[in-house]
């Protein structure tokens, strides 16, 4: 259903994403002794995801905004996974605290889908749609800003954890084997030379990184 959505979303530079890892780096950089990367990791894919799904990222809310976000959509979250293996008695353990966490993400998604489509008043069609290519997309496909909505949570559930644990345990994986974590450092030299902006282009070319995250994934 969202093949479109995500071919048009997949075609876009990963300039898209260089705020987001220069201040995920900066986390970490000066840090001294044992180190937990996967609150970071799980902020970064937060950021990165709702720029690819929302036009824009949470990083353009306030600091109290975005925590406020991050935490009910992580309340949210774990809840639903709760919810799933228990299918159609699902609704016996619908607590407060989740209806209120899930009516704040929804109002956040609201938000930039607002911004999309006042956007889309100001500016072209055609502007419009490159800026917010999701949304609109979503839009013209379904007619309704509620199953856009929804469509949009329902992608940022998938995509924010599923991304954040591949990039944990990859790391997890790669500092126990540096002879790998070498061999990677090379061949991302190799392809990018002296270029400062990866794209997409590179990473098609980068084998060995590719059947990295894909060993990593299997485990």
């Amino acid at each position: 259903m969202l093949q479109r959505q995500f071919a048009r979303v997949q075609a876009r530079d990963l300039e898209t994403f260089t705020n987001q890892v220069v201040t995920l780096i900066s986390t970490f950089r000066g840090s001294k002794g044992v180190v937990d990367l996967q609150p970071a990791i799980f902020r970064f894919t937060l950021a990165t995801t709702t720029a690819l799904l929302f036009g824009e990222s949470i990083d353009t809310l306030s600091e109290a905004e975005q925590t406020e976000f991050a935490e009910h959509f992580d309340r949210a979250t774990w809840v639903t996974a709760v919810r799933l293996p228990l299918a159609h008695l699902s609704s016996l353990y619908n607590t407060s605290s989740y209806r209120k966490s899930c009516r704040i993400v929804r109002r956040y998604a609201d938000h930039f889908i607002d911004k999309a489509f006042q956007y889309g008043r100001d500016h072209s069609e055609e502007e419009a749609t490159e800026r917010y290519p999701f949304i609109f997309d979503l839009h013209t496909e379904y007619k309704d800003r509620s199953l856009v909505r929804d469509q949009l949570v329902n992608v940022l559930l998938a995509g924010r954890d599923t991304t954040a644990c591949t990039m944990s345990w990859t790391i997890f994986h790669l500092v126990r084997h540096p002879e790998m974590l070498q061999r990677l450092r090379e061949e991302i030299n190799e392809v990018v030379g002296a270029e400062t902006l990866i794209t997409r282009a590179h990473t098609k070319r980068m084998t060995y990184l590719n059947a990295v995250l894909n060993e990593s994934e299997s485990f």
